[in-house]
Order: C-alpha cells, then sequence, then structure tokens
C-alpha cells in the first residue's frame, strides 16, 4: 500500500510497504530510499535481520511519528526451523554446529504437543544478537566485540504468540561445521505481537524436544494491515 499525500517530494508524507530480500538489513532499504526519492526523513518499523525477508513498512516526512504505531501491530512470519543444530546468531548467519540431530518422525511425533505450549503469553530470553540495549549497549555490539557474554543473564521479555500452524516437514540439506548434513525441519506459520523474536522462538521449540532449533529461514508475511501480497521491492517504485 502506497499513500502520496505531497507532490513535493522532498517533503512527502508516505507510508510504504517494502519488500525486504534476504541479504541486506533494513536501514539497506532505508538507505536506498533516501538515495532514490530524494526524501531526507525515512525510518522504519520493524527490523529484519539480514537473512530475513518480507514486508518492511517503511514511514517517510511527519508519518515517521506513527513509527510506535505501526511497531506494536500485529505479525505474522512463515519461519523454518532446523532441529539439532545451534549457533550464536540463532539462525543462519554463521555457520551452525551439530547438536543431537533427532530423526524427521521423532520430530513429526513430539512437535504438535509442544508447540502449544508456545501459544498465548509466553517469555523470552532475547538473542544474544539484538539490537535490545543492556547498560546503554546494544547486544549485538558486546557480542561482536569478542568480550564473554552470559547468556543467562540476557533479558526476558513477554510476549503473545497467538496461533502457529504447522506447514510442512522435510529433511533438508544444511551447511554445519561438519560439512553438509541432512537436517529434519518444519515451516510453521506464527501470528504473534510485537516484540517477538522469532529466533528466540526456534532456540525455545528446539530445546523443548529436547534437540536444539536454529532458524532456517524467515519470511514477514504481515504487519498490521501491510501484506507481502502488495509489498513494493525498491527498484519497483518511482518518484
Amino acid at each position: 500500500m502506497i499513500v502520496v499525500v505531497s507532490r513535493t517530494w522532498h517533503n512527502v508524507k508516505v507510508i510504504l510497504n517494502i519488500y525486504k530480500p534476504k541479504g541486506i538489513t533494513s536501514f539497506d532499504i532505508v538507505y536506498q530510499l533516501r538515495k532514490k526519492s530524494g526524501i531526507k526523513k525515512v525510518g522504519h518499523a520493524g527490523t529484519l535481520d539480514p537473512l530475513a525477508e518480507g514486508v518492511l513498512v517503511v514511514l517517510t516526512g511527519s508519518d515517521t511519528k506513527k513509527q510506535d504505531e505501526v511497531l506494536k501491530t500485529e505479525k505474522e512470519y512463515v519461519a523454518e526451523i532446523g532441529f539439532g543444530i545451534c549457533s550464536e546468531t540463532n539462525d543462519l548467519e554463521v555457520i551452525p554446529e551439530i547438536a543431537n540431530i533427532p530423526s524427521l518422525d521423532y520430530v513429526k511425533k513430539v512437535l504438535p504437543p509442544v508447540l502449544n505450549s508456545f501459544t498465548g503469553q509466553i517469555e523470552q530470553r532475547v538473542p544474544l544478537y539484538s539490537a535490545v540495549k543492556v547498560s546503554g549497549k546494544p547486544l549485538y555490539r558486546r557480542a561482536r566485540s569478542g568480550k564473554p557474554v552470559d547468556t543467562e543473564q540476557l533479558p526476558i521479555k513477554t510476549v503473545s504468540i497467538y496461533t502457529i500452524e504447522i506447514l510442512r516437514f522435510e529433511n533438508k540439506e544444511i551447511t554445519t561445521v561438519e560439512g553438509v548434513k541432512q537436517i529434519p525441519t518444519v515451516k510453521l506459520n506464527v501470528r504473534c505481537s510485537h516484540g517477538t523474536y522469532i529466533r528466540s522462538l526456534a532456540r525455545d521449540i528446539g530445546e523443548k524436544i529436547g534437540s536444539r532449533g536454529t532458524l532456517v529461514s524467515l519470511v514477514r508475511t504481515k504487519v498490521g494491515i501491510y501484506m507481502i501480497d502488495t509489498a513494493k521491492r525498491i527498484e519497483e517504485l518511482e518518484f
């Protein structure tokens, strides 16, 4: 959805439903939009990790004041979790280690009742690689500095998971520190509140089934009223 309120682009007030591809940051989208449009005041509502893709709501001009309003809306994701692998980022940003790979049949058997325990209001320990600030410094900066961080001291947040739907189970070839391995995976559709970390959800689900869980892929399909079907890529926009 694109709503143009002004014809003078450097002063434009507009909300854009942008499709962020894998491999770039949310700030990269903001930078590209500024450069292409000449709009100076640009921000986004809800960071997507570099390996994630999908809906990124971008606000410009005085509409940047609506950032918190958009941030607080319901989100929806298609998340793929791999079991028996782990990484310090809880995704495939770094090559994962092997950790007690279960069989696909075992995952199919134990996962449905486990997912029931993750619906409703739950507590999540935020990922080490996140923008959450501790003592005024983002956690990801601490992690990348090489200084040890006690993960048990990471902040805990209360979030809501409205629904989790199983879409597909499959064995998938994933590159690990021990080479390419067949890893059991599940693809889920997750509806949740703002502030939910899907990487933390993957980690916690893995632990709950007696293994380890790592986010293999993530697509954000909805942010409030903004849907992936109507999201535009930066190169599709004309100013």
